[in-house]
């Protein structure tokens, strides 16, 4: 038999990783985890021995995949440090800002519209009745990550300055 036992952990907060950090984390994930998960697929792919015999190297592919996260890079870059100049405060996934409607659609639609589809093609391909190699699968985490970037960034874009309660006689709290 065990003991309980209540552990209370207080970070300080300089210790804590804001927001801006852990969107920023997510984006060269993202970018770093294309050609990553591209080398270890090739690896598997080679392994699993699908390849014909006179086929080229795995070279190929593998550089390609790090030479378009690099071109990729810079405009992913600039989506991110976009998506935080119009950060506004505290913000969930699936904020609405509603008085910015026009900026809401823009935002949900160049973000979200790629997430709902990675998401939909991913959940797809996984119940189809033709089940996939086991080296595809290698690919889900860099989809998910992606998908969690694409949502973290409309988020971040559509939040609103936190709204202070009104005392009384207006005046407003800190």
């Amino acid at each position: 038999m065990g003991v309980p036992v209540l552990l209370n952990i207080r970070i300080d907060r300089n210790f804590r990783p804001s927001i801006d950090h852990v969107i920023w984390i997510f984006t060269a994930l993202v970018i770093v985890g294309r050609p990553v998960t591209s080398f270890f697929y090739w690896e598997f792919v080679l392994g699993a021995g699908v390849l014909r015999y006179d086929a080229d190297s795995i070279g190929i592919p593998i550089f390609m995949d790090l030479l378009g996260a690099m071109i990729v890079a810079i405009p992913m870059l600039v989506l991110t440090k976009l998506a935080l100049v119009f950060k506004a405060g505290p913000f969930c996934l699936w904020s609405w800002n509603k008085h910015r409607p026009i900026v809401s659609v823009v935002w949900s639609v160049v973000l979200g519209g790629p997430a709902i589809y990675l998401t939909f093609l991913t959940v797809s391909d996984l119940i189809t009745p033709r089940p996939w190699p086991w080296y595809e699968y290698v690919w889900i985490p860099h989809i998910v990550a992606s998908i969690a970037w694409l949502l973290m960034l409309r988020g971040a874009a559509l939040s609103s300055a936190p709204q202070h309660e009104t005392g009384i006689g207006g005046a407003t709290g800190p």
